[in-house]
């Protein structure tokens, strides 16, 4: 890569140089056995503001790949992610990229994963609880790994329940077959092999009894401490408990506090067969995960420099002299 300058690397080359596939094999690769490869993630900071607006900001090392970097964004009325990476080696800043699509197919990879390693080869029903702008890529992310056939569709608001279940209708994931909206949670999931909540709820709305004996949950939403998805009773119910930063989730999911023991993800990829019982992945967003994938789109892509690299100069110490009329 051209290091005379900084590269901005757009939403558009993003999305053209790495899909869901892609996604799914890179980080399998990059998560299996971190520590033996110098891998390491920088604890997730957090703040709030406003009641409901959040700054966060997250990265890794990945030594193999000369990068380290951290993504950066605000959570207000809206968020634009930005992902800095830099040379590990000389600290150099080798990228600035538009990271929204890039944390959107990361956290869908990552359901993928866990879900490849914790849920029954043989499911066939995925419920999805919520109809936001993560719901459609998580529907994706357990069809690419899992021949899912039906997918129950929930969310609290009529309209959107049926308007996400009509668009996965005329743009159908492959294999699914059956697409239904339902009225209630506990409707949703009672057949569901596979569940995925995938909201900002703030009251946990998830209770043992409405899932099969076996079964597989991957709650994506509630990222920050003033939300819940989660009851306690169902977190006890888990046979096993697994995220992708257990010092985060210790700290920022309030749904986990009373989980008496938390694996982290890269310790369950090559399981040999699924642990049965209620499995529960809870991400809170991994900063590793997105620099192995920045670091996979920069070797696709390529991209010139467009910004001019920092050129150091001295600090002002002195007010200017005054300037006489």
């Amino acid at each position: 890569m051209d290091r005379s300058g900084v590269a901005w690397v757009t939403e558009h080359e993003v999305v053209e140089a790495i899909d869901l596939a892609g996604a799914i094999a890179a980080l399998e690769g990059g998560l299996a056995h971190p520590a033996d490869r110098g891998s390491a993630t920088m604890p997730k900071t957090h703040l709030a503001w406003h009641g409901a607006h959040t700054l966060h900001a997250v990265g890794g090392v990945v030594p193999r790949e000369g990068i380290v970097g951290a993504k950066v964004w605000a959570h207000a009325k809206g968020a634009e992610p930005l992902l800095v990476l830099w040379d590990s080696d000389d600290g150099r800043c080798v990228a600035v990229m538009e990271a929204f699509a890039l944390g959107q197919i990361r956290t869908a990879a990552m359901s993928a994963i866990a879900t490849r390693w914790l849920a029954s080869p043989s499911s066939r029903t995925l419920a999805v609880i919520g109809s936001g702008r993560q719901a459609g890529a998580q529907v994706a992310a357990v069809a690419a790994v899992l021949p899912i056939r039906r997918v129950f569709v929930h969310s609290p608001t009529p309209a959107h329940r049926e308007t996400f279940a009509e668009r996965l209708r005329e743009d159908p994931v492959a294999g699914v077959t059956d697409i239904g909206s339902t009225s209630t949670v506990a409707e949703a999931v009672a057949d569901a092999d596979v569940i995925t909540t995938v909201t900002r709820s703030r009251t946990a709305f998830l209770e043992p009894q409405h899932l099969r004996d076996v079964a597989h949950v991957n709650a994506v939403g509630a990222i920050t401490p003033e939300r819940r998805e989660l009851t306690e009773c169902l977190v006890e119910r888990c046979s096993l408990v697994v995220t992708d930063d257990a010092a985060a989730a210790r700290e920022l999911a309030v749904e986990l506090q009373g989980a008496p023991h938390l694996v982290e993800l890269h310790d369950v990829i090559g399981r040999p067969s699924p642990p049965g019982g209620i499995t529960l992945f809870k991400p809170l967003g991994l900063g590793l995960a997105d620099v192995i994938l920045g670091a996979a789109v920069l070797d696709i892509v390529d991209p010139r420099p467009t910004i001019p690299r920092p050129v150091r100069r001295p600090p002002r110490l002195s007010r200017p002299a005054s300037r006489r009329s």
